[in-house]
């Protein structure tokens, strides 16, 4: 299996489409089972793709890593995006919004005895 990947806004059928285009393009793999690719998560930040193949054991290898040069190569050229993991980091500053920040998060609450 090679996995690969698309962003949220790209259209998932191309992105499959292109990644079924670089597998039925290799004549390494064997026509039965035919190969698949499938959706097999969504992550924070894209939408995971799997391909699937078989081929001879002699060819695994060179396969393996031609497919990932190849897929990227093919979702480059149709324009859909790779994406990588990140973060948005908020940054407050003064006592005021730390202070906002606790109102609404409950941090800075005392401890009150039970009756």
């Amino acid at each position: 299996m090679s996995p690969s990947a698309s962003g949220y806004e790209d259209d998932i059928d191309r992105a499959m489409a292109a990644l079924k285009g670089v597998l039925d393009a290799d004549e390494r793999i064997l026509p039965d089972p035919e190969s698949q690719v499938m959706v097999n998560g969504l992550a924070d930040s894209s939408v995971n793709i799997n391909m699937r193949c078989w081929t001879e054991a002699a060819n695994y290898w060179s396969l393996f890593f031609d497919l990932h040069k190849n897929a990227k190569q093919k979702l480059d050229a149709e324009g859909i995006s790779i994406p990588f993991p990140q973060r948005d980091i908020h940054i407050r500053t003064g006592a005021e919004p730390l202070a906002a920040a606790r109102k609404t998060s409950g941090g800075g609450r005392k401890a009150t005895k039970a009756a």
